[in-house]
């Protein structure tokens, strides 16, 4: 390449923005598809290193996921068993598009939301982080936007390029105060907290699925056992721990399980927590669906019968059925 041809410092970064954000929402995007779990690779399918459907994802999850305390002590057959048969039986459940309904749905929302958060990892993890001086002895005023921006930027050098972080936890071991902690971390947790209440305000206010989303996030908040989440969290061994909210997660809360515990015969009726929030989620989206069908047949330009029919036939159709007639209409 010629030195007319090559691109400036700032093109190539904008590039590598580009690129990265694409790569990152075509990944998540192909996860609504059976063969891409099928494809994913470790840990999902060990015996297949090779020819991942999700190569960045799954950089993603052995670079951060993998190596925690906890998660590199879970045995091959809680993801081989119990994610990938999680992941696949959503995947073939065929759940509905947002073109389907003619509208953005919850899904698709949070499924973008998330995205913006994993492509700002992936850039951090292929691109790494400019190293500059670092800066110990700064002065922030966290009520001054530049200063809290700035605040970010000297908080990751040192978290990344020095001791901050043994610092942090240091400090956390003494006193739970945020205000006890360097003045950096305060502007720090600042910046942090205003990006949060950002994301938030896209999701809940601006959003036109606010309000639902809303409605998801009170009937999660209200199967949520709090007193037993925090009694787990609190064992000391990561190990144990996350084995402990598996368990709080996949054990069935019914009359049978206290029952049984005391000597009852146990019985397989009823559903586990996590059963029990998926429910929520698809049956809310089966309701919804439910009620826009009625105000469309009601209104006073709705379609024939002959059309209504035809809706009623495609939702009944199988994956590849819908697709195929998706790709005729020119939606995809």
């Amino acid at each position: 390449m010629t030195d007319q041809a090559q691109l400036s410092s700032a093109q190539a970064h904008a590039l590598f923005d580009i690129l990265t954000s694409h790569v990152v929402l075509n990944e998540i995007e192909s996860l609504k598809y059976p063969r891409t779990i099928a494809t994913f690779g470790p840990p999902l399918q060990p015996s297949q290193a090779e020819g991942a459907s999700t190569p960045l994802l799954r950089i993603l999850l052995e670079s951060f996921i993998l190596i925690l305390p906890g998660f590199r002590d879970v045995t091959a057959q809680f993801w081989t068993d119990n994610i990938f048969r999680l992941a696949t039986t959503l995947d073939e459940a065929n759940l509905s598009e947002s073109y389907d309904k003619g509208s953005v749905g919850i899904r698709r929302t949070l499924s973008t939301a998330s995205a913006s958060i994993v492509e700002s990892v992936a850039r951090g993890r292929l691109g790494g982080y400019p190293k500059q001086a670092l800066k110990t002895d700064s002065k922030y005023d966290t009520s001054n936007a530049d200063d809290v921006a700035k605040a970010w930027d000297d908080f990751l050098q040192r978290i990344i390029y020095g001791d901050l972080l043994d610092k942090m936890f240091a400090k956390a071991a003494e006193t739970d105060k945020l205000s006890d902690h360097e003045l950096v971390v305060q502007a720090a947790h600042q910046y942090a907290l205003t990006i949060f209440a950002a994301l938030l305000h896209h999701n809940l206010i601006v959003s036109p699925r606010g309000q639902s989303m809303v409605s998801l996030l009170n009937r999660l908040h209200r199967l949520t056992p709090y007193f037993l989440v925090k009694q787990t969290l609190k064992i000391g061994n990561a190990a144990s721990m996350l084995n402990g909210m598996t368990q709080l997660l996949l054990t069935k809360m019914n009359l049978s399980t206290l029952t049984s515990w005391f000597g009852g015969q146990a019985s397989d009726s009823g559903m586990n927590l996590l059963q029990q929030i998926i429910s929520q989620v698809l049956n809310a989206e089966v309701s919804e669906l439910r009620k826009r069908l009625k105000q469309i047949e009601q209104s006073q330009d709705a379609p024939d019968k002959s059309q209504l029919e035809s809706l009623r036939k495609y939702a009944s159709q199988s994956a590849k059925e819908q697709q195929k007639m998706r790709n005729q209409s020119g939606i995809v």
